[in-house]
């Protein structure tokens, strides 16, 4: 899938998209700016543009994954971190440093042990190999 990191400040996501286990492209940039937050977006692409929607309150829920598809999705508006696992809006009481995608334990262990996002998502590149590419990383306040 991908790994995008949340350190507390930098949002930053690899840039490798797959489909039927074939690397397509490794410069597709998976985090971006959406009104005043930061947002990453780790899955099936087809859902991308319903969750632009429900967070620019244009839908009243996020789409629900058919099948095998799914999707994440980190949301940081510079209080509050969300994230949403395949529709579903889960708890926001982890902690600061949070991932997800498929290489997101590595880059929380990583994280944990001092790295900072970036560093984080080239150390789940190591290990995750849906993880790879450039990496994209971007503040609320640059």
């Amino acid at each position: 899938m991908t790994t995008i990191a949340f350190d507390g400040r930098t949002m930053a996501a690899d840039g490798r998209a797959t489909a039927n286990g074939v690397i397509e492209r490794d410069n597709y940039v998976k985090v971006f700016r959406l009104g005043d937050r930061l947002v990453g977006f780790a899955g099936d692409t087809r859902y991308l543009p319903g969750v632009k929607r429900f967070l620019l309150d244009e839908e009243k829920s996020l789409p629900t994954p058919a099948g095998e598809s799914e999707f994440d999705v980190l949301v940081w508006d510079g209080h509050v971190l969300r994230a949403y696992t395949d529709g579903v809006d889960e708890p926001d009481d982890f902690e600061w440093l949070w991932a997800i995608g498929s290489g997101a334990m590595p880059a929380i262990a990583a994280m944990r042990a001092g790295a900072d996002a970036e560093h984080a998502v080239r150390i789940a590149m190591t290990m995750d190999v849906f993880t790879g590419g450039q990496v994209t990383t971007l503040t609320l306040v640059e």
